[in-house]
């Protein structure tokens, strides 16, 4: 019943569609920041975890590995330590109630 919202890195996609119609979704070019919400009735954080992510030159770029209740996960921009004081001063308290 509300909203948890962050930065993460993605990549744009184009969509295809399979010889059954179902559309794919393939990732290209670099990484990019976008905006994020979860809304924490739907879907919640499981766990996260210091990650790297590469760009085509192979420079690493350190972000935060966020894993999500519905299996999926995402890329929070912010190394670990923001990530986590920001999960503990926002996103805990959504669930104090």
């Amino acid at each position: 019943m509300a909203l948890f919202k962050f930065r993460i890195i993605d990549k744009h996609e184009s969509q295809e569609f399979d010889e059954n119609g179902f559309m794919l979704c393939k990732p290209f070019g670099e990484w990019l920041f976008f905006n994020c919400a979860i809304e924490t009735s739907e879907v919640t954080i499981v766990s996260f975890r210091a990650y790297i992510l590469f760009d085509i030159n192979n420079n690493p770029r350190e972000c935060t590995k966020v894993i999500l209740s519905d299996g999926s996960y995402l890329f929070a921009s912010s190394k670990f330590d923001t990530f986590e004081k920001n999960y503990l001063e926002n996103y805990i308290p959504l669930f104090a109630e």
